[in-house]
């Protein structure tokens, strides 16, 4: 059965919307094979996918096999787009992306957001998000989340922080804490 004909019966009701995850995947090769090349990041010979997923589902929807030495971000623009409108065709819902860290560079958030794409990158912690999450900080401890902040059904609490901007980025983009 396809993946938009599963999703499509899966719960009995309309989807909405979906996430697409898009993860950089190391594998880890032997011998000289095509497109293998060695990656500082993971200290070994590797070829690097890039591999895209539906929530909830799992079911896989889009692979790029990309060089060893690529940078996590590299091609993500080019191969999520096309995926995202994809999915959106066949499925019937608005398609969102969720990336890690390293893929959130300036060209592919701007190019989801000129392309009117929702998306969730995740950031590396540093300074200043350390200054923005010390308020939300106390509330957690205290117990008191406030209009800003709601807890998940396993404990996590969300926030939303406000703005910021990474030094690569061209503006601020909005920023919510997810405290475990």
């Amino acid at each position: 059965m396809s993946t938009a004909r599963r999703v499509r019966a899966m719960r009995g009701h309309r989807l909405y919307n979906v996430t697409i995850d898009v993860d950089s995947l190391p594998i880890e090769v032997e011998g000289n094979q095509v497109g293998s090349a060695y990656n500082g990041y993971y200290r070994e010979e590797v070829c690097h996918l890039l591999m895209a997923t539906l929530g909830g589902t799992g079911d896989l929807v889009g692979v790029s096999l990309r060089a060893g030495n690529a940078h996590a971000a590299e091609g993500a623009l080019a191969f999520v787009l096309p995926i995202v409108q994809r999915v959106e065709r066949e499925i019937g819902v608005v398609a969102s992306v969720r990336v890690d860290v390293g893929t959130q560079e300036e060209k592919f958030c701007a190019g989801l957001e000129k392309a009117d794409k929702y998306y969730v990158a995740r950031i590396r912690n540093n300074k200043a998000l350390d200054r923005l999450a010390c308020p939300w900080d106390d509330r957690l401890l205290s117990g008191v989340l406030g209009p800003e902040g709601f807890r998940l059904d396993n404990g996590t609490c969300v926030f939303e922080v406000g703005t910021y901007q990474a030094g690569s980025w061209s503006r601020p983009r909005r920023v919510v804490l997810v405290m475990q």
